[in-house]
């Protein structure tokens, strides 16, 4: 009987040695907190399980284990059948999605842009909607009900379109620096007005939505407007106290501590503007 342990070997590198053996017999890999197995006919992986993780899922899984033990026995075979496809072409995209998946823990960025004619796609401007809302792409599946791998996929097609890049999740790094931006946002937002419950003009918004495509290119209409929903407002019932609201949130969403207040500034002055009129 082979064993092991993973400390010596990739799963990935365990499979193919197996595979090209030409074996046929159970793969079986213990952790301390759960078991998987992996069934091999002539060198040909045809199912694996691993808990309630079964087929494509439970390989998926398995393949990124790297501690544990490993023991391989002869003969052990089930008549289910899961997997058709060549074992080559399986590891091989299994070793794909591996690398797909170390992405779902960055923090997906939008880019300001100077295109004017963008196509997308229906999942590309779901997934678009989403990103000022979380702080890593894996969230983004998760609120959207998706597969991790396919919204990276999309995410993957986004940064092809220049509209957006990852960064390594800082959202508990840096804090001296947040605080510093969040002092900055909270102080412009004490600037007095002279009606905190006037409805504003159409206008304002516009301007308002042009000041943000400065920094997040054209997408800024879609993210303002979702913001406006998000605290239950639209464009044509949202007051001043609102806007104060969504500018705030939209600085939040900008990097560069210099241009979320310089962009909450100018947005402020606006508001002063139409109260005005």
């Amino acid at each position: 009987m082979l064993k092991g342990n993973l400390r010596e070997t990739s799963v990935i590198s365990l499979l193919k040695l197996l595979s090209k053996a030409g074996v046929t017999g159970k793969l079986t890999l213990e952790t301390p907190t759960s078991e998987a197995q992996v069934f091999f006919e002539q060198g040909k992986i045809i199912a694996a399980f691993l808990e309630d993780a079964k087929g494509y899922q439970a390989l998926l899984i398995v393949s990124k284990l790297e501690e544990g033990n490993f023991s391989f026995e002869e003969g052990k075979i089930i008549p289910i059948r899961q997997f058709e496809e060549d074992t080559e072409e399986l590891l091989n995209k299994i070793e794909e999605d591996i690398q797909i998946l170390k992405f779902t823990s960055m923090k997906p960025i939008l880019k300001p842009t100077d295109t004017e004619k963008i196509e997308l796609t229906a999942d590309e401007w779901n997934v678009i909607v989403e990103i000022p809302k979380v702080s890593n792409v894996s969230q983004i599946a998760s609120r959207l009900g998706k597969d991790e791998i396919e919204v990276t996929k999309i995410i993957k097609a986004l940064i092809d379109k220049k509209l957006v890049e990852l960064k390594e999740d800082i959202s508990s790094n840096n804090l001296t620096e947040a605080s510093s931006i969040e002092e900055s946002l909270d102080t412009l937002m004490e600037i007095p007005t002279s009606s905190e419950m006037r409805n504003l003009k159409e206008g304002f918004w516009k301007e308002l939505i042009k000041e943000f495509a400065k920094i997040k290119g054209p997408i800024a209409e879609a993210i303002v407007e979702d913001t406006l929903h998000s605290i239950g407002k639209n464009f044509s019932n949202a007051t001043t106290e609102d806007a104060k609201k969504v500018i705030k949130l939209l600085s939040e969403e900008i990097e560069d501590e210099s241009k979320a207040v310089n962009f909450q500034k100018n947005a402020m002055e606006m508001v002063q503007k139409y109260e005005q009129e």
